[in-house]
């Protein structure tokens, strides 16, 4: 059994690591998170599949989530639209059947039609919520992606826009060179709006609408989707850590099912070739701590 080795004061969280006492300020999350892994590390020798939930506050984060989810599910189905598990959730679901022992937060990707016709919908759901709100986007950075928030913690769910290239069938070389303009009109917008203050919704659907403009004319080259199953890509709406920022649409269409945390919910068509342009051993350790 592993001794307790973690306790909280109002501004530093305590930690005995190998009888080694270390102090760190709260707002050193991220050391705090590679701690605890490394750890994990050496004192389970385990399989990762085999690691146990977590427990205590971030056990109760996580569940506090999940009911995010649902009524995020809940709306889909009632209103046709589709979603699909992303990320470190999905690679929750794949390797754990719930979530990543550390995540803290959820993960799906939606349509670009589908994403816009979902935010007033989950604006209305939340908008008498005494624990949750719905943002646009952040108020300083460049993250325009829906986020349902708690108001009090950073923590809840992402929604990521999905759009559709003007070609079916791309070659890697087409999937290189693709990947380089996403990244060159996601700096385009950065160049603009990153670090400007934006708390308006009129200043707010103004930057998407250039945004969309941006993608239209530096990705798509000002061209149509006429295809009936034309390759997907990451909106430049949020920076992907994804290797390749444009996929196959069978990759993730017909959409798929998998139990997450007791519960079915939609997930890629092709989940091991989707989660490799993510992670490219998932179902092992990682080589190094990172936020899954």
């Amino acid at each position: 059994m592993v001794e307790k080795f973690i306790s909280i004061t109002d501004k530093h969280i305590i930690i005995n690591f190998f009888n080694i006492r270390v102090s760190i300020r709260k707002k050193n999350y991220y050391l705090l998170k590679e701690l605890e892994y490394q750890r994990a590390l050496i004192i389970n020798n385990l399989n990762i599949t085999e690691l146990k939930p977590a427990i205590g506050r971030l056990r109760e984060t996580q569940l506090s989530c999940i009911e995010i989810l649902k009524k995020v599910k809940q709306i889909c189905k009632e209103h046709n639209l589709d979603y699909w598990l992303d990320s470190g959730t999905l690679l929750g679901a794949v390797r754990h059947k719930g979530f990543i022992p550390w995540d803290n937060d959820i993960d799906i990707c939606m349509l670009r039609d589908d994403y816009e016709k979902i935010l007033p919908l989950l604006i209305a759901e939340f908008e008498n919520d005494d624990n949750f709100y719905v943002r646009e986007r952040d108020l300083k950075l460049n993250n325009f992606q829906i986020r349902i928030r708690n108001k009090v913690k950073n923590i809840g769910l992402d929604i990521f826009p999905v759009d559709y290239y003007t070609k079916s069938e791309l070659s890697l070389g087409d999937k290189i060179r693709i990947t380089k303009r996403i990244k060159l009109a996601t700096k385009k917008l950065e160049k603009k709006y990153n670090h400007k203050k934006i708390s308006d919704l009129k200043t707010i659907r103004k930057a998407k609408r250039e945004l969309l403009s941006i993608q239209k004319d530096v990705i798509l080259d000002n061209q149509e989707c006429n295809c009936k199953t034309p390759a997907l890509f990451f909106g430049i709406d949020y920076p992907s850590d994804a290797k390749e920022l444009i996929f196959e649409n069978n990759m993730v269409f017909p959409l798929k099912e998998i139990i997450f945390e007791g519960e079915m919910y939609s997930c890629p068509n092709n989940t091991d070739a989707y989660l490799k342009n993510f992670y490219t051993n998932y179902m092992d350790w990682p080589g190094k701590f990172f936020i899954e």
